[in-house]
């Protein structure tokens, strides 16, 4: 797949996360982003993932332009986070899950010893 990236800005608040970046990898390219604390790698990533939109400028894959929306494009690019979003929801549904695959297990019969 080819991932073009052109004038693509991002912005948090007064923060500039992406100032105007561009670049292009193509099919089957390793790319490894690299640079300071701060720098927007960060952003960039969630960016190609559909994660954050960007203010401006445009990505394509495979000449299409990629919006959060197309799915199909979505999907053809993995994307790990070096830490996975946790919320309380979700550590919350986690355990109920693992609660519901748990054997249920019969109430014990009293004993009862005469002696």
């Amino acid at each position: 797949m080819r991932v073009d990236i052109s004038e693509v800005s991002k912005s948090f608040g007064p923060v500039k996360g992406l100032d105007h970046v561009s670049a292009a990898f193509g099919p089957g390219e390793v790319v490894a982003v690299v640079g300071l604390n701060g720098a927007g790698k960060t952003t960039l990533l969630r960016t190609l993932a559909a994660i954050v939109g960007p203010d401006s400028g445009e990505i394509r894959f495979d000449g299409e332009p990629f919006r959060r929306d197309r799915l199909d494009l979505r999907k053809r690019l993995a994307f790990l986070p070096d830490f996975p979003p946790l919320t309380s929801a979700t550590v919350a549904r986690h355990i109920a899950t693992v609660l519901t695959r748990l054997p249920t297990f019969a109430p014990a019969s009293p004993v009862i010893s005469r002696g």
